[in-house]
């Protein structure tokens, strides 16, 4: 194909070689975490329908009245104000406004969430553990301190060099784009997935792996710059994108929120940028001398997961942050977000994430399967690993929802749940390995069944805890029941052919 050697380069096979070493002992290393990271953010593409089906019952509408967005924002600095939150670095009121993705009025601070109804009248606790449980073990894999941040912006960064290098080692990665040969043997089988998968994705999962590092490293470089250079204040880090604390005082005065200060800012929001959609009210160190209004809100046919207005005291608007139309870093830095968690579009954008998600969680469960089914061909066969990496790969999926179930059903902490089942899977499972004589596909059919039965437990532990099927929880409970039930055909369907098959010899021999 002449055409695809001007394309791509005729590499050295000592280069190709070099390659596909890299790339072998870093995959190696990172296979379990980068899969954890990756199984985790496909799940979380859809973490505002998973809130919405957390707490089904509370109310829900398409726009929140200025005035009620008001009683809110009263209501919740005076529960902030009676009940501070533990955590001293907690002082800041955030409302969340209704929107199609998250039709819901809700004011949170530290670890308090509270719902409101339409008319701004409190409706009931908004918190939602299972969604908050199941983000930050994507974003930090529960460990504290801004470790889990910077582990897993490493992750990012080593699959990002994984993607590349992969690329790199494969010279007909035009001729071979369209190769698939299920009947080759399992190692050729799998390497084809493998490769056609990360070859086929490779934009996608480019922009995911970029702009989760940049994310994560990020974050810890402002938490590093906030301990060493500015007393540990985070927001001053962060003042070349977000603006100054000095600005931020000189704009208020010294003076504390007038009186319908919140309902002014709001009428300026609409008479000033009644294109911009309001999506967040935040409320600054509330009740100190210096707290002071912001609104985020949704430009229209922006990249940026909004635009922030500041407002002085009286609620009159003075400054914008520029995330929309400012420097060309602050445009990138505030797109970061909706382009790693495809939040930019609707229902079909949050689909198209998920089922590339799931392509690289693919591509990260058979990178390892090709490794160790390789090294068996060449005689150095790892049974125990092989079947210990199989159960993890089913069993860690498998765990998510029966975390979610625990907490459901008997109120236990999903992460300890979550964390105590993969520690038990994987001794377990190590310990089994050791003494079992059964073949690697009856560990996977066990393993799939598994986590078949995690999904069709899940939505019936929901149904058995809220007596009905909400709107709000029909799309996440189908969805689960529906890949449980696939799931487990997946696990029966060989068998039942088997015995057909068995039951048609025996009659043509007879």
């Amino acid at each position: 194909m002449p055409a695809a050697r001007a394309v791509w380069p005729k590499l050295s096979p000592a280069f190709v070689k070099d390659q596909l070493a890299g790339h072998k002992v870093l995959g190696l290393w990172l296979a379990a975490l980068m899969y954890l990271v990756c199984v985790s953010g496909t799940a979380a593409v859809f973490y505002q329908d998973l809130e919405r089906w957390e707490k089904p019952a509370l109310p829900e509408m398409s726009e929140a009245s200025p005035e009620a967005v008001a009683r809110v924002v009263a209501d919740g600095r005076a529960r902030m104000l009676a009940d501070p939150p533990k955590n001293p670095l907690f002082e800041d009121l955030f409302v969340v406004l209704p929107t199609p993705q998250l039709p819901r009025l809700t004011a949170s601070y530290g670890e308090v969430a509270q719902a409101y109804d339409a008319a701004g009248a409190p409706a009931g606790d908004a918190g939602h553990p299972i969604t908050h449980f199941l983000v930050e073990l994507h974003y930090q894999l529960h460990i504290p301190g801004g470790v889990g941040l910077l582990l897993v912006g490493l992750l990012g960064v080593g699959l990002l060099a994984l993607i590349v290098g992969g690329l790199l080692a494969h010279p007909r990665i035009l001729k071979d784009a369209f190769l698939l040969r299920p009947s080759a043997g399992r190692r050729l089988a799998l390497t084809d997935v493998h490769n056609r998968l990360g070859v086929w994705a490779a934009p996608f999962h480019i922009a995911i792996a970029l702009t989760g590092a940049v994310i994560g490293l990020a974050q810890v470089v402002g938490f590093a710059l906030a301990l060493a250079v500015h007393g540990g204040d985070v927001t001053k880090a962060f003042e070349p994108v977000f603006g100054t604390e000095a600005e931020t005082r000189a704009l208020m005065g010294g003076a504390r929120l007038a009186d319908g200060a919140v309902l002014r800012a709001l009428s300026e929001m609409q008479a000033k940028a009644p294109e911009a959609r309001p999506m967040w009210v935040v409320l600054h160190k509330a009740g100190k001398p210096d707290e002071h209004l912001e609104i985020t809100a949704i430009p229209p046919q922006s990249t940026a997961y909004g635009e922030i207005f500041r407002f002085d005291a009286q609620g009159r608007l003075h400054a914008r942050a520029g995330l929309d139309d400012g420097p060309a870093g602050k445009q990138a830095y505030a797109s970061l977000y909706p382009l790693h968690f495809g939040s930019f579009g609707g229902i079909w954008v949050k689909v198209a994430y998920a089922v590339l998600g799931l392509g690289l969680c693919v591509i990260c469960a058979t990178g390892m399967d090709i490794w160790l089914v390789k090294s068996a061909e060449r005689g150095r066969p790892r049974p125990r690993l092989h079947r210990i990496w199989t159960v993890f790969v089913w069993g860690m999926p498998a765990a998510l929802p029966l975390a979610a179930s625990a907490y459901l059903l008997l109120g236990w902490s999903p992460v300890a749940v979550f964390w105590a089942l993969l520690a038990t899977a994987g001794v377990g499972a190590g310990a089994l390995a050791a003494v079992s004589q059964a073949p690697q596909p009856v560990w996977s059919a066990a393993a799939k069944a598994v986590f078949a039965l995690s999904l069709l437990l899940l939505p019936l532990a929901h149904l058995a805890v809220f007596r009905s099927v909400a709107p709000a929880a029909l799309g996440p409970s189908l969805v689960m029941t529906l890949m449980g039930l696939a799931l487990a055909g997946n696990v029966l369907w060989p068998a039942v052919r088997r015995n057909r098959l068995a039951t048609a010899f025996e009659r043509a021999g007879g």
